[in-house]
């Protein structure tokens, strides 16, 4: 029996994403003619160096931001749930871990995404990240030294966790680094001490 017209129906509200066929055309048997997106359903899929992978068990819970700008405020910022832990490569000592974004319900497929998971803490050197500076594949600080004169000091930097960044050499706890330099500063100007701030070693 012929049918002329016939409603498509899907298990659950989605979005479609792709449209195989174009209204006319003839569908064949096994050809899909729509492709859903579940907007319940959405999964974050993140690689871990083998030497964390001891920090994160199925059910652990992580802090998911969304999106390339999604580093400072809550916008963007979901809850993730771990659902599975799979080794990439051994070779290369680490793991793929699977988060559930089941209330990300403004997220799309392929969105850049980055996850923050709890662990013990530390102590470490941090600067704020506005006073480092990047030239080409270095990393710079202007120190003040004690006749208050700029001084540009290599550093080596680490994980950066919010709006600081880990100092691994370059740099003594009580240092003190410029905010914000301006592009004129050069290596033995003279400056104002008003905002320079220290570095700090604190908990991470």
């Amino acid at each position: 029996m012929a049918t002329s017209y016939a409603v498509l129906t899907a298990p659950f509200d989605g979005l479609v994403t792709e449209r195989s066929l174009d209204p006319g055309s003839m569908a064949n048997p096994g050809v899909a003619l729509l492709t859903l997106e579940d907007s319940t359903a959405f999964r974050l899929e993140v690689p871990l160096d083998e030497a964390r992978g001891a920090q994160v068990a199925i059910g652990q819970t992580a802090e998911v931001s969304l999106g390339e700008s999604v580093e400072d405020g809550e916008a963007g910022r979901v809850t993730g749930r771990v659902t599975e832990i799979a080794r990439v490569d051994p070779a290369a000592h680490s793991f793929l871990v699977k988060l559930d974004l089941s209330g990300a319900g403004d997220a799309r497929s392929g969105t850049f995404g980055r996850a923050r998971f709890m662990g013990p803490s530390r102590r470490a050197l941090t600067v704020p990240a506005s006073s480092t500076i990047r030239r080409g594949q270095l990393t710079f600080v202007f120190t003040v030294d004690g006749e208050n004169r700029a001084r540009l000091q290599p550093v080596s930097p680490g994980a950066t966790a919010s709006d600081r960044i880990e100092v691994l050499a370059g740099l003594h706890e009580g240092d003190r680094v410029v905010v914000g330099p301006p592009p004129a500063l050069a290596d033995g100007v003279p400056v104002t001490l008003a905002d320079g701030a220290p570095v700090t070693g604190g908990a991470r």
